[in-house]
């Protein structure tokens, strides 16, 4: 890829209830060159020297302030927390279940009973969050490939977009952004944050795929099977190639209200 003046970094976060994912490229607007997604984790040698994922988990130090481990580096003996996505906005009025604060889930509601659900004394989810993608994003950009690692060391400006379930309130949304500035994402001036839902960051990537031939009026339904989220989305292709343009057609499907629909 031949670049221009100005390349930046783009880094796609996707971050899970279970595990989150990273994968980066150069851009400079006018063409993007190639991907580059982490399967090397710290402490995921002792899983297996490959993983497109690494656990949404994070412990802390005795004081509770400062993360101690994350990830797969987390003991098993270590008090963890983990599943915080669920727990983003879950006191905010617009997405309570029910008056008492409890998921319209039993399954959820019995893993909640059983503490895996929870938090750091005087840290909301929000805070645990943030600690979490920081020592992510820290990782990834001190890890990066040629020439990637040079574009970000020249400061070049870094695309930061963050995946979110289809169904979130806006009240989540902003919760979600407040924790990655609070993470450093876009804390430079050249620095930018964007945020996709989950199925369509999942149908920009459906072109891509082996055997794939999309044509203006094929329909595509996305169904996102997460660690603790689904949501279900159809779109309809108006334009094909390398940049396909595509409607969203269905309304909204999906979190914990899946099999009821």
């Amino acid at each position: 890829m031949q670049l221009g003046a100005g390349p930046r970094l783009i880094v796609g976060v996707d971050y899970g209830t279970t595990s989150t994912g990273v994968t980066c490229a150069l851009t400079n607007d006018l063409q993007i060159g190639p991907v580059w997604t982490v399967f090397k984790w710290p402490g995921g040698e002792e899983c297996g020297f490959r993983h497109l994922k690494v656990p949404s988990r994070i412990s802390y130090q005795q004081n509770r302030q400062m993360p101690s481990d994350w990830g797969f580096r987390c003991q098993p003996n270590s008090e963890t927390y983990s599943w915080t996505k669920l727990l983003l906005g879950i006191q905010s009025s617009s997405d309570q279940a029910s008056e008492t604060n409890t998921f319209n889930d039993p399954i959820l509601e019995e893993v909640m009973r059983m503490g895996i659900l929870k938090l750091p004394d005087g840290k909301s989810a929000v805070k645990v969050i943030a600690d979490f993608l920081r020592c992510v994003t820290e990782y990834v950009l001190t890890h990066l490939p040629e020439p990637m690692a040079q574009v970000c060391q020249s400061g070049a400006g870094i695309d930061y977009w963050i995946t979110v379930p289809a169904t979130w309130s806006a009240e989540r949304r902003t919760l979600m952004r407040h924790a990655a500035q609070m993470a450093g994402f876009g804390s430079r001036a050249e620095d930018r944050v964007f945020f996709l839902s989950e199925p369509e960051a999942a149908m920009h990537a459906v072109p891509y795929m082996d055997g794939v031939d999309l044509q203006p009026g094929d329909g595509v339904l996305v169904c996102d099977c997460g660690g603790g989220t689904v949501d279900v989305a159809s779109f309809l292709i108006r334009e094909s190639g390398s940049r396909p343009n595509f409607e969203r057609l269905s309304a909204d499907i999906g979190m914990y209200d899946t099999d009821d629909a």
